[in-house]
């Protein structure tokens, strides 16, 4: 499992691939993997995030149907990082300049 934070999901989400340097493509490209393949667990709090800073209505709506969903919240992340952790949970982020 993999949670990914904040900055890598704005790159991902809200930039437009011809804006991305060649790192940055890198970076989405692993993010699309891996949500392909299950493996990406995205945080309730991440998700209000990401969503809070869209402007566009129509943006809003395509980023918040493609985001996965989420049960986790404050109340229970502690919990269940600890197992995940113990799981070999990776945490993913970069610098928070990239929003």
């Amino acid at each position: 499992m993999v949670l990914v934070d904040t900055p890598i999901w704005c790159l991902s989400l809200r930039r437009s691939s011809s804006d991305l340097s060649a790192d940055e493509k890198d970076l989405t490209q692993t993010l699309s993997e891996l949500v392909r393949g299950g493996q990406v667990q995205l945080l309730g709090v991440t998700r209000q995030e990401i969503l809070s800073g869209i402007r566009e209505e129509a943006q809003f709506r395509r980023i918040r149907d493609h985001l996965p969903t989420s049960n986790w919240t404050l109340k229970t992340m502690k919990k269940r990082l600890a197992s995940a952790i113990a799981a070999d949970v990776r945490v993913w982020s970069v610098h928070p300049s990239i929003c």
